[in-house]
């Protein structure tokens, strides 16, 4: 949770730094960020100034970075339920866990 606030954060920082610096509207920055971030592309939008193509670097390095935390904390999430699941200490569908002292 810590690294998906992390990341929406930086993309809404990115995105307000493109309005001003490249004067797009809101939607369009958030597109352009949110490309950038994932090192796709497309090209439809890009940075006509000097300010605007040293930020789209600064992007596209910080996007590796942050996608690539989002990768791990998911995996790392997914592995601390399985080597659970395989320890038995699983007795309850995740959606249960809440309640099972209530159920208990």
């Amino acid at each position: 949770l810590r690294v998906a606030s992390l990341t929406a954060g930086i993309v809404g920082a990115f995105a307000s730094a493109f309005v001003v610096v490249e004067g797009w509207p809101v939607v369009d920055a958030l597109y352009f960020t949110a490309t950038t971030f994932a090192t796709i592309g497309f090209g439809d939008l890009k940075p006509v100034r000097p300010a605007g193509r040293l930020l789209t670097s600064m992007c596209g390095v910080a996007g590796v970075g942050l996608l690539g935390g989002l990768v791990s904390a998911t995996l790392a999430a997914w592995r601390e339920e399985f080597e659970e699941e395989e320890a038995g200490e699983r007795s309850a569908a995740p959606w249960l866990r809440p309640w099972q002292g209530l159920l208990a």
